[in-house]
């Protein structure tokens, strides 16, 4: 988010929105195999994974937009974002995505 920032004529949102969807593809592998070890089959986890995805995504822009629009600092609300969903995805990922 800091180099789209940076560099790029992007907002907060949009910047948030590219990393958000870099993680999401690098979360689904680390999850899988290191984090749960879940041995379900890829047709059965995948669906709900993006399913869980565009949950998390719609969450992340919505909450995000709300803290901006309280305060200009979008640091802090890009870090209380994160925290929150970050939250939320372990329970969503645990009891029904990798099951």
């Amino acid at each position: 988010m800091f180099i789209l920032l940076a560099t790029a004529s992007v907002t907060p949102l949009t910047a948030s929105g590219i990393g958000f969807i870099g993680g999401a593809v690098t979360k689904f592998i680390l999850s899988q195999r290191k984090v749960f070890h879940s041995n379900a089959a890829f047709r059965v986890v995948a669906p709900r994974y993006c399913l869980a995805i565009a949950i998390q995504a719609t969450l992340n822009y919505f909450l995000l937009k709300l803290l901006i629009s309280w305060t200009d600092l979008i640091w802090v609300s890009q870090i209380l974002t994160t925290g929150c969903i970050t939250f939320i995805n372990y329970l969503i990922y645990y009891f029904w995505v990798f099951k």
